[in-house]
């Protein structure tokens, strides 16, 4: 049985992962296809590479076992803000490491990749969607990966301040 998340937090999941989906995929899309002249089929499997990891966040996010078990926790909390962070961060990460994650997703996808005759069978657009789409969502694995890893130092400061702060109250 599939787990139903809850319509409103549903909806507001969805307008915050937009967001941050929207901010984290701009540099790439904005390299694909206005520096790389892409065609529209490449366009449009980006935009629903983006739009699967969208709403499948926001679907996560919203599941009641979620909301009770992680985003009240510490933990749930710097996600959520290393994954605003991220975002944010988005254009200053396209000359590093989003470089080197997209270098690996083209890797990864082009190694699954069918054999020179089964991919001709399916046609230049088909297999220009299909390659593009695998590539955006094996891309937005990794960068969602660097979501993760920035939650660690985020709940670093946090614990630093709150100790900082906990000690000055009791200073006084």
């Amino acid at each position: 049985m599939i787990p139903w998340p809850e319509r409103m937090e549903f909806r507001r999941q969805l307008t915050a992962w937009a967001v941050r989906g929207v901010f984290c995929a701009a540099p790439s899309f904005y390299w694909a296809t206005v520096i790389c002249d892409r065609g529209p089929e490449e366009t449009a499997a980006m935009a629903a590479g983006v739009a699967t990891y969208v709403v499948g966040f926001a679907w996560v996010t919203s599941l009641p076992g979620y909301v009770s078990r992680v985003r009240g926790t510490r933990f749930g909390s710097a996600l959520s803000c290393a994954a605003n962070l991220r975002a944010g961060l988005a254009p200053a990460f396209f000359f590093g490491p989003d470089w080197i994650l997209g270098a690996v997703a083209v890797g990864t996808v082009k190694s699954m990749v069918l054999s020179p005759t089964e991919a001709s069978a399916m046609g230049d657009g088909v297999r220009g969607f299909a390659l593009t789409y695998a590539t955006t969502l094996v891309q937005g694995a990794l960068v969602s990966a660097t979501m993760g890893v920035l939650a660690v130092p985020v709940l670093v400061v946090r614990g630093v301040w709150q100790r900082a702060a906990g000690s000055e109250v009791g200073a006084d």
